[in-house]
């Protein structure tokens, strides 16, 4: 299977990721591999610095993941500790469903600031704003635990 190494600068709760600096490697995986948060052991390639790399995408497997952690085992053995991309990975799927929202977002519940104005502002982060057309919208709301 094809595992090709990015890296990112978005953050974790990005969809549509500005990956760059690609580069694939032909690998397997055990059979008793969680593919929700594998643990790849990588052999060193001459030019290739996998402390470089923050994100991954796995072909067969049809995931993104975020590299958590890379461990040096000895010269020549790198193991990189993954963690599934949910948004990315099933960016399509979010971005096509519909969602209805049942509860009021109150103050603190994402910080200190109120994440929901009146009328057809919403504040999605500290910096950015979104105006929403005159029909039927669906907000998706997503928080990483931890």
């Amino acid at each position: 299977m094809l595992l090709t190494l990015y890296k990112t600068l978005d953050g974790d709760n990005v969809i549509n990721k500005t990956l760059t600096d690609n580069v694939d490697f032909i690998i397997n995986l055990k059979s008793d591999t969680d593919i929700s948060a594998p643990v790849l052991t990588m052999q060193t390639v001459t030019g290739i610095d996998y402390k470089d790399f923050n994100y991954c995408y796995i072909d067969e497997l049809e995931r993104f993941y975020f590299i958590r952690e890379k461990m040096v085992l000895n010269s020549s053995v790198y193991k990189l500790f993954l963690e599934t991309d949910f948004l990315e990975t099933y960016k399509l799927d979010i971005l096509n469903s519909q969602a209805y929202y049942k509860r009021k977002i109150e103050l603190g519940d994402y910080g200190n600031y109120e994440p929901v104005k009146t009328g057809r502002e919403i504040i999605t982060d500290l910096t950015s704003e979104i105006v929403l057309e005159e029909s039927e919208n669906s907000i998706m709301s997503v928080y990483r635990w931890g």
